[in-house]
């Protein structure tokens, strides 16, 4: 999976945490994805 991050210089606050909750989520969940696949991979 991928997602794109239109306007990304804009996208980020000071800490460097995406601002637009939506997004985060889409982020989070692809994370979510490759840790799952590394762990069983690892198997």
């Amino acid at each position: 999976d991928q997602k794109a991050i239109p306007g990304a210089y804009q996208a980020f606050d000071d800490q460097g945490n995406l601002k637009d909750e939506k997004q985060l989520k889409a982020v989070q969940a692809i994370a979510t994805k490759l840790v799952d696949v590394t762990a069983k991979l690892s198997q």
